[in-house]
């Protein structure tokens, strides 16, 4: 594992390392391991930089369709964060108005499914 680790370091970004050494144990779980002992370095470090190497292609690929995050920032009076952009109030509560649910889709499954009381 630490030889795994070791071969992640230098090619991924530090927050990104534990998560590609999973990504690498659990390909090398899936694949069928080498006939001899001998093979087991060279083949783990195939696995580990076909790994690194789909991760890069990935994120080059996925670079033209993402956004940066919303500008969060400390601008309530006692220092808490808040938005820039305005967060959408939701639409639609089912709980509230004349779509109220008053227990009638519970009612039918409790009472052993012979209908509405």
């Amino acid at each position: 594992m630490k030889r795994v680790t070791d071969d992640v370091k230098g090619k991924v970004a530090r927050q990104d390392v534990g998560e590609v050494v999973g990504d690498v144990v659990q390909e090398a779980l899936v694949a069928a391991p080498p006939d001899d002992d001998a093979g087991l370095p060279a083949w783990l470090s195939t696995i580990t930089t076909r790994v690194i190497a789909d991760r890069l292609v990935k994120a080059r690929r996925r670079a033209k369709y993402e956004a940066p995050m919303p500008d969060w920032s400390a601008d309530g009076e006692d220092g808490a964060v808040q938005a820039k952009e305005a967060v959408p109030e939701q639409s639609f509560d089912a709980r509230e108005g004349e779509h109220g649910v008053h227990g009638f889709f519970i009612r039918r499954w409790t009472d052993g499914g012979h209908g509405v009381q």
